[in-house]
Parts: structure tokens; sequence; C-alpha cells
């Protein structure tokens, strides 16, 4: 009904703004004539819900009166925090911490989907500090055309021009080096320097002098061999295709236990490696005691 004041309301007596509407309301269309001039706003008593505004047809969105989240009509652009979104979406925090958060609950997986329209461009992740961009992770096809291989994800903490410092390929890892586009030829391929264990006397107790078995060296059998098809994987790749050469772990572990390397499967404990790294150890050894064999022979003769 409209009122004296020419405001009109509908199911209430209460005049709050040209239009009001209390009760139960399914579907309300409001059409502005004229877009130029003025706002159209959506509220609610708690504070402004929606709002068409500066005659651009901007959508805004908030709570209590103030702004949260605006859809820029020019641009389309969406921008939460901020009221002039420079991205497609762009997230601000304000005086406080920004966060995007994916969560899911115990019976769904949490996911959050970045993609490009077609599969072989390239995909980044960068974090701008200060007015410096650092690309903090690139996904990149090595396929190189539309029907190339998936790409690879690409992990630095420097600008982006730096070199990348982790790589991660199919099922293939590549740490270090300066290269942009590694090779990926191994499972793990390290450029650089590799810690991979201590051997400080601060790590080790009950240390005594290791006299190796010499009768259980000269039961190591040196063996030629070839990967069977499924471990290919394993060797590394020899000049003019050579096949490979080592031990047999099994036969370590019957011969001297110390270089037999486990590994748990299926709840039991099973040889699988020789840990050739300690075999230097073992022939180090040996050598010192034949070195003193030797002098013992010259200063006796």
């Amino acid at each position: 009904m409209a009122t004296h004041s020419g405001n009109v309301t509908i199911g209430t007596d209460t005049e709050t703004a040209r239009l009001s509407v209390s009760g139960q309301v399914n579907q309300m269309t409001l059409y502005l004539d004229d877009a130029s001039y003025g706002n159209m706003i959506i509220k609610h008593q708690s504070g402004q819900i929606l709002d068409f505004c500066n005659g651009n047809m901007s959508q805004v969105f908030g709570t209590n009166g103030v702004e949260k989240m605006r859809i820029v009509h020019t641009t389309g652009k969406v921008g939460i925090g901020t009221s002039s979104p420079g991205a497609s979406l762009e997230v601000r925090g304000g005086s406080s911490p920004s966060e995007f958060r994916v969560g899911g609950n115990i019976s769904h997986v949490a996911k959050m989907i970045v993609e490009t329209n077609t599969h072989y461009q390239d995909l980044e992740i960068v974090i701008s500090r200060y007015g410096y961009s650092y690309e903090l992770i690139k996904h990149i096809n090595y396929g190189g055309t539309s029907g190339g291989s998936p790409g690879g994800l690409h992990f630095q903490s420097n600008n982006g021009n730096d070199p990348h410092h982790f790589s991660v390929y199919q099922d293939k890892m590549y740490i270090g080096g300066d290269s942009n586009t590694p090779t990926f030829t191994y499972n793990l391929e390290v450029e650089g320097t590799f810690y991979s264990s201590g051997s400080s006397m601060e790590y080790k107790q009950e240390v005594q002098d290791y006299k190796p078995d010499t009768d259980a060296i000269m039961n190591l059998r040196p063996v030629h061999y070839e990967y069977k098809n499924k471990w290919k994987k394993f060797g590394k790749r020899l000049a003019n295709n050579n096949g490979q050469i080592g031990l047999v772990a099994e036969e370590v572990a019957e011969v001297m236990p110390e270089l037999a390397v486990m590994k748990e499967e299926d709840g039991k404990d099973v040889v699988r490696n020789v840990d050739y790294e300690k075999l230097t150890v073992v022939l180090l050894s040996e050598i010192q005691e034949l070195k003193r064999e030797v002098k013992a022979l010259k200063e006796k003769n």
C-alpha cells in the first residue's frame, strides 16, 4: 500500500525506505529503469546485504553496513576485502592477515582447483610482497603441444627469474641446478650437495674399532646382471648400455649382515639392498691390515 509520505509498504506498516516488504517472499524482482541514478540496495534490518552501485551495476555484498565483497561490472573481477580488485580474484585482510581456506569434513575431501582453458598452458602461483613477486609454484607442460604430457610442478623460494629449486614431473623429482627445463632422467636427481646422515661422534655411542672377517670379505660375490623389466628404473644409465655390476643383497646378508639393508614388506623385514657406501669402510679396514702385514714383512727381512 502507498502511504501519505509516498513510500510503499507490503505486509508492514513500518516505513523504512521507498519500498518496505515484510513476511515470506519466495522471489522478488526489482527493475531500475535508469541505472545512472543512484544505487539499488537490498537491506536487512541488521545491515546492508546487496548493493548495485554507482550506476555501473557492480555488485557489492556486505554485513553490518560494511562492504565485504565486490564484483566489478566492467571487468568481472571479484574483490574480497577490497573495492578495487586487480586480479580475477583478489583477497585482502585489512588489518588482520588474509586467509584463503579450503576445508572439508570427515566424509568429504577438500579440494582447490586452479585450471587454465587449455591443458598445455603454464600455470603459476605467485607470492607478492612489497611490490616484488616471488614464484612459489609453477606448472609447466613439457609436451609442448595440446597433446603433450602432463606438466611438472616447480617450487622455489626466490624471485621467479632464478632457477628452480625443487621440481616434480610424473614419478620423477629434481632438486637444485640452474636449468629451467630439467631432464628428469632419474626418479631422484640432485644437482648440488647432498646430506643424507650424520657421522659425528655426537651421534654415536659404544664406538669400537671395526675388524671385518677376512674370510667373509672373500666370500662376497661380485656379479654382472640386468634388472628385470619391472625394475628397469632401478638401474643407472651406463655408457654403451652396459649391464649392471654389484652384489646380491640376500648373499650379502648371509656373509656380512652389517652391509644388508632391510625393508618392511607385508609386516615382515626382508633384505632388499646393499649398503655400498659402508662397503668402503670394510675395504679400508682390510687395506690397513694389509699395509700393516706388508710393513711387518719388510721389517722382518
